[in-house]
């Protein structure tokens, strides 16, 4: 076989284990709440509504961002079905064109070896693998700025930049139907300080001429004009609300110091962070010491995201995602560069032996605990299902992953001391612990055995109440319509914007006593948090048909729990008692 085939087929595998680790794993967990439960249910509204112009959530207008992950969630449901897998298609497809944009990127920056060595770390990321497996918007950005980024790229180096200037403006309006402005904000300010390293300014008339900006216009600015003109409240909640003063305040929430975002990109990139500092310290710095256009290009990239994200007021670990493809092209330069290959080899050695003593140690301590469960799940106050996931998880997880790396260990004379086989080696632990540890998803927050609870007793004419606590996943487990909600937070300007929807949002707690007490069936889901309150004021006393470790079905009937007769009103009223931290 020759060279050429022999690279080939090893391109073929890579991809086809690209695909197969990014999809695997998707399907059968359940969806968390809130932003999984909130996405999905959007998605699903659309599909079953058919209206593919106003996004609704619980059946009210829900203005917070773009359509476009709605539009190919809401597709992939009618393709496959309604179900985590094909929610979370879209996120892991988004994951996968991003290693491919960035491999394709590198290679015409840096080279093959390079390439392939970026695209590694960026797919083994675990930060940047964790937003794939799971259905936010931000692994869409990612996706779409870096198309844009490497088409800026390829702008600035082909022989005929008007064609890639369209593609700049295609890309570019699919990332702000994607996540808004900030798709046209980042790269534009990426181009413009890399133009002014240049001193190519002149440029910018190829990129902002006539036909590239009719292009932009006419893919990106009907929706929101259609919008508009649907919702006249749109475009100031839209673009004021949630653009200037989500940036400038933290009126939304998630209120973070200016460097938060460093150790977000370090711990999320481990040990790719710890794999690189080795082998610039082992070096004495990198090799490269020109300024050559491809690394100014890509540093450039890096801190016009870090900076731009770290200014903002709202903060969340996802908005760094755009920032790791560049890193990962940096790091692949650096591990392939011929300057003391020999330090790769080194570090790699020492950083897979570590990931055996690391598998076995994880492994032994979860066979160690796993007898004391009961124990454990006492003093955390966790559920003992999700204790035991937890710790199988990890004994399984510590297991793979030390066998994995012994057996690396063990062949590491015939990795020899080629770079690109010592980053495949450190590529594929870390690959391994990834999939392997995918089963404690199913800890996290989510709605599905409380969803299920209540539709198999559900009939027509009961109500269902969502009390103080929006489980976005609620309607979409329980397939019930329609849920009345009471104190509603995000949904609030979409309550008062919905025609119609005073009837099931009730901002008057005391709905609730009158349903109760109405003759109806009455199913409430709340959290544990404000089971006492309820306890205290529901008569007659509330019946528990379900619990997790943080939610709570009450019902105003008797019913069955768990196949047993349900627990006394002393009992009920006790456990409520005592699952509130301010009360116990």
């Amino acid at each position: 076989m020759s060279s050429r085939h022999q690279r080939v087929l090893i391109g073929a595998l890579l991809a086809v284990a690209l695909v197969g680790a990014y999809f695997g794993r998707i399907g059968g967990y359940a969806l968390q709440d809130p932003d999984e439960g909130r996405y999905a249910e959007i998605s699903r509204e659309m599909a079953v509504s058919g209206d593919w112009l106003t996004p609704t959530l619980h059946h009210v207008k829900y203005f917070d961002k773009p359509p476009l992950l709605y539009w190919l969630v809401a597709a992939s449901f009618q393709m496959v079905g309604v179900s985590e897998g094909a929610a979370r298609a879209v996120p892991a497809g988004a994951g996968v064109l991003t290693v491919l944009i960035t491999f394709a990127l590198g290679r015409s920056m840096f080279g093959a070896r390079p390439a392939v060595l970026g695209a590694l770390v960026l797919a083994t990321t675990p930060l940047f693998f964790f937003f794939s497996q799971g259905l936010t918007i931000d692994m869409l950005l990612t996706a779409t700025m870096t198309a844009t980024m490497s088409t800026l790229w390829a702008f600035q180096t082909s022989s005929h930049p008007q064609r890639w200037a369209l593609v700049v403006a295609a890309t570019t309006a699919i990332g702000v139907l994607a996540k808004g402005l900030v798709a046209v904000v980042l790269p534009g300010l990426t181009m413009l300080g890399f133009l002014l390293y240049r001193g190519e300014l002149r440029a910018l008339g190829s990129l902002l001429g006539l036909r590239p900006i009719l292009l932009f216009v006419g893919l990106a600015v009907p929706w929101f004009v259609a919008m508009s003109w649907s919702s006249p409240e749109f475009a100031h909640y839209f673009f004021v609300t949630q653009h200037v003063e989500r940036f400038v305040t933290a009126a939304v929430g998630h209120p973070e110091g200016p460097l938060f975002y460093v150790p977000v990109l370090a711990a999320g990139a481990l040990p790719w962070t710890v794999v690189v500092a080795a082998v610039v310290w082992i070096r004495g710095g990198v090799p490269w010491r020109s300024r050559d256009d491809a690394t100014v290009f890509l540093v450039l990239w890096t801190l016009v995201v870090l900076v731009f994200f770290s200014a903002a007021r709202s903060k969340l670990p996802g908005y760094i995602l755009p920032a790791f493809p560049p890193l990962a092209l940096l790091a692949g330069r650096l591990l392939s560069s011929d300057d003391d290959r020999c330090s790769v080899h080194r570090v790699a050695s020492r950083v897979v032996h570590g990931f055996a003593l690391l598998g076995g140690s994880l492994a032994l301590l979860a066979a160690v605990t796993l007898p004391f469960m009961r124990v454990v799940s006492d003093r955390l106050g966790r559920d003992p299902d999700d204790v035991a996931l937890v710790l199988w998880t990890s004994l399984t997880a510590g297991l793979g992953l030390a066998a994995i790396a012994l057996i690396l260990g063990r062949s590491w004379t015939h990795i020899g001391r080629s770079p690109a086989r010592s980053i495949a080696a450190i590529a594929g632990c870390i690959g391994a612990l990834l999939l392997l540890a995918v089963p404690a998803r199913d800890v996290v927050k989510n709605s599905r055995e409380i969803g299920t609870a209540v539709r198999a007793l559900y009939e027509p004419g009961d109500v269902l109440v969502s009390y103080k606590r929006l489980l976005h996943g609620l309607p979409f487990y329980s397939d019930l319509r329609p849920i009345h909600a009471v104190s509603y937070g995000e949904l609030d300007f979409g309550s008062r914007h919905t025609s119609g929807s005073k009837e099931f949002f009730w901002a008057d707690p005391s709905r609730v006593v009158e349903a109760w007490g109405s003759g109806r069936r009455v199913f409430v889901v709340t959290t544990r948090k404000y089971e006492r309150e309820l306890l205290d004021v529901l008569q007659p006393p509330p019946h528990v048909l379900a619990r997790d470790a943080d939610r709570v079905v009450l019902v105003n009937f008797a019913a069955p729990r768990d196949g047993t007769e349900p627990p006394t009103d002393d009992a009920a009223r006790r456990a409520g008692a005592t699952t509130d931290g301010s009360c116990g």
